[in-house]
C-alpha cells in the first residue's frame, strides 16, 4: 500500500541520516585529534626554537666577555 511505501521510504531516510551522522562524528573525531597533534607539534618546535634562541643569546654573551 501507498502507507506502507511511506513508511518504507522515511525508514530509509532515517537509517541513511544515521550513517551520514555518524560517519561526520568519526571525521570530526579525526580532525581533532589531528588538530591536537599538529598544536602538539608546533609547540615542540616553537620551544626548540626558543631553547636554540637561548642558547645562541648565552653564547653571544659570553665571547663579549
Amino acid at each position: 500500500s501507498k502507507s506502507e511505501k511511506n513508511v518504507e521510504n522515511f525508514r530509509n531516510q532515517i537509517k541513511d541520516y544515521l550513517e551520514d551522522s555518524a560517519k561526520a562524528k568519526s571525521e570530526r573525531d579525526y580532525y581533532k585529534r589531528e588538530l591536537e597533534r599538529i598544536k602538539t607539534e608546533a609547540k615542540f618546535k616553537d620551544d626548540q626554537i626558543n631553547l636554540f634562541a637561548k642558547s645562541e643569546n648565552k653564547n653571544n654573551d659570553d665571547s663579549k666577555k
